[in-house]
């Protein structure tokens, strides 16, 4: 006989010393713990726990009823099933509709569709207890965000300035449930803010769910996202719920949504719409209710007309959008951000408070912080290593910057092309012309990478191109 791996406590409880037997001998290489006495089943539940309790339902002094009643008290088991000869209905339907019993086996016993039936309970009871310790570590990962974002950090920095409006509108949507599409640049907190609008929301006692559309492989995206049975591909030597079916009732968060293959968008607006799916190799429906919040740093309207990602899914996700500025476009949150991150920094890394000088916050305020505040976290933690010992930050210390220029520099090229414009040894549409062409030529004629990098208008590349 095969066994069956789990980790898993199994009790089995008859007073049929016969049956008793003949179990023993039938299931020896499985993990079963036999008690032909339910007195001393009943003793055991005082010290042990047990996944799978299956009891004959009429035994003297402890019927299995009493003997489910008291694990229950004792909160010592997870499923519970009766042998019976004595098919009472009515009760047992009172008893698996109250949650005591979970299933019932009419004697006389089979024991090979016993064991068909305990291989498929070990198998899903496993599952739930893998699914359950996950949501458990998830639960202490949320409760530890949860911490950081409101008590360490009470006011998330720029909430009343450079993020005031995203703000307001977590506010407004915090006590529905709606699909929330967030926009804006790799590194401006789209996650940061999808943890907000759960944490502030009804659903904030529940799991938050993250997957990142772009760091999984395609083939791979679909069995985490819907779950997998046991034998639906090869490797697949367990049944596991997907990240779709683990925010039950809390929140899915779909980072770069814009990466996903538009198959399995197909698959996704299903569910969003049927409010159900099914794992890969299984036709069973599973009801889900969860609230979605995408990310992107695409265009979605552009990949849509584009043919990469579906219109109707787009609608779907899209009932309430956020975009977040970038860093450079909210530049009076950029001194709280720095100050922030030292006094972060310094204490992870166990380096003594340090400040910001004024020339340092000059340079760390004229840089454009591409990366935004991603970038901004890793220019401070450099610049605190190459401080050394000293008690304040440096506009040198920030050398790696590589600022293309300083203000003196500036100046003097702005004086110098003036003397060239005041003495008509060039003209404003040809300086115009002549700088929009080598821009061009560094992004090796690429007009939407130099559009992205610059901010210049497009047409002003059509135009000189």
């Amino acid at each position: 006989m095969n066994e069956i791996v789990h980790n898993l406590k199994i009790m089995f409880v008859d007073d049929e010393q016969t049956l008793m037997e003949d179990l023993k001998e039938f299931f020896q290489d499985y993990r079963i713990d036999f008690f032909s006495d339910p007195q001393k089943a009943l003793s055991e539940l005082d010290y042990n726990y047990f996944d799978i309790i299956i009891a004959d339902y009429k035994m003297p002094k402890v019927t299995g009823l009493d003997l489910l009643l008291s694990a229950r008290e004792k909160n010592a088991y997870g499923y519970g099933v009766l042998f019976t000869a004595y098919a009472d209905k009515y009760l047992l339907e009172k008893v698996i509709n109250e949650g005591l019993v979970n299933h019932y086996i009419e004697k006389p016993v089979s024991l090979f569709e016993l064991k068909k039936f305990l291989d498929k309970i070990i198998s899903e009871r496993s599952n739930n207890k893998e699914q359950e310790k996950y949501l458990k570590l998830l639960d202490i990962e949320n409760q530890e965000l949860k911490h950081r974002l409101f008590e360490q950090n009470p006011k998330i920095i720029g909430l009343d300035r450079g993020l005031k409006k995203i703000f307001e509108d977590v506010l407004k949507i915090s006590k529905l449930t709606v699909n929330v599409l967030i926009t804006g640049e790799t590194g401006t907190g789209k996650e940061v803010v999808a943890r907000l609008i759960h944490f502030s929301g009804k659903r904030k006692e529940k799991p938050f769910i993250k997957i990142n559309c772009s760091a999984i492989p395609q083939n791979l995206l679909e069995s985490e996202l819907f779950g997998f049975e046991k034998g639906a591909f090869t490797g697949a030597v367990n049944s596991k719920p997907g990240k779709i079916e683990l925010a039950h009732q809390g929140t899915l968060f779909l980072d770069e949504i814009g990466e996903m293959d538009i198959n399995i968008q197909a698959k996704l607006l299903n569910v969003i719409q049927e409010k159900k799916l099914s794992r890969l190799g299984s036709i069973k429906t599973i009801g889900v209710d969860f609230q979605l919040i995408c990310a992107t740093n695409r265009n979605l309207e552009k990949a849509v007309k584009k043919g990469d990602f579906r219109q109707d899914l787009y609608y779907r996700i899209n009932n309430y959008p956020l975009h977040l500025l970038p860093l450079r476009e909210r530049k009076e949150d950029i001194e709280d951000l720095a100050v922030f991150n030292v006094n972060k920094f310094c204490g992870e890394i166990n380096r003594p408070p340090k400040i910001i000088s004024d020339d340092a916050l000059k340079v760390v305020l004229k840089y454009d912080w591409p990366g935004n505040v991603r970038e901004l976290e890793n220019a401070i933690m450099r610049a605190i290593i190459v401080s050394g010992s000293n008690t304040a930050l440096t506009g040198s210390d920030f050398k790696f910057l590589n600022l293309s220029g300083t203000e003196s520099d500036e100046n003097e090229l702005i004086d110098r092309l003036t003397e060239l414009v005041i003495s008509k040894k060039i003209d404003m549409e040809s300086l115009k012309e002549s700088l929009i062409k080598t821009i061009l030529k560094k992004f090796d004629g690429k007009i939407l990478d130099a559009v992205k990098a610059t901010g210049i208008a497009k047409h002003h590349f059509y135009k000189y191109r």
